[in-house]
């Protein structure tokens, strides 16, 4: 299976344990990105971070690098490694995690809550994994978290 990864911040210079087969390049669909999140572990400074904000991003080009791993779930649940804490609990269902958001061109499936939370920029990007010849895209799905309280 050939799967793309999508990055747009700290994940292109810094993958850290992600499982890249190719270094990220400039190559990915435009979506809208934006410093509204958050982010840090518990006990830790928060940062500002960059995320999908289809209410108040600007369109960005995103990189894209292809997965070393050939399945689907072992990809998605690097990700998620990647992008959580080494305290966490891994999901039960990876497909079903809201940090980790994928289109599968070979089953027609996505994420439920990046579609739910993201609808035009998923949209975006299976057209844009069509276009390319990916049979899946994953990338990161957190988005905004400027209206929860601290």
């Amino acid at each position: 299976m050939k799967i793309a990864m999508l990055a747009w911040g700290s994940l292109i210079w810094e993958p850290h344990t992600l499982q890249t087969a190719s270094c990220f390049v400039p190559f990915g669909p435009i979506l809208p990105v934006e410093f509204s999140r958050m982010s840090g572990a518990v006990g830790k400074p928060k940062r500002l971070t960059l995320v999908m904000d289809e209410a108040n991003g600007s369109s960005c080009h995103t990189y894209t690098a292809k997965s070393e791993l050939l399945d689907l779930d072992k990809a998605l649940l690097n990700l998620w490694v990647r992008e959580g804490s080494d305290a966490e609990k891994l999901p039960t269902c990876i497909r079903e995690s809201g940090r980790v958001g994928f289109v599968d061109l070979t089953s027609g499936t996505s994420n439920a809550k990046a579609l739910k939370q993201h609808p035009g920029a998923t949209e975006t990007i299976r057209s844009w994994a069509t276009a390319t010849g990916h049979d899946a895209v994953i990338w990161t799905a957190l988005g905004s978290n400027f209206h929860e309280d601290e």
